[in-house]
């Protein structure tokens, strides 16, 4: 999983519904901190251990 900030507002690929209710039910600690936010999750099938917190902040700019 990593997480992703939209840099490019103007651009029209933003995050998808779809995959922030798949953070909600999955992460709804990481649901809470992005919601009101243009962050998205990227899920992967490569295990990879991420510090949460870390990216979370650095996304939100924390």
């Amino acid at each position: 999983m990593s997480i992703h900030n939209a840099k490019h507002p103007e651009k029209p690929c933003h995050r998808n519904p779809d995959n922030l209710e798949k953070t909600r039910r999955l992460y709804p600690q990481i649901h809470e901190a992005i919601k009101e936010h243009d962050i998205s999750v990227r899920y992967t099938s490569f295990e990879q251990e991420k510090d949460i917190p870390k990216l979370l902040n650095q996304a939100l700019n924390l």
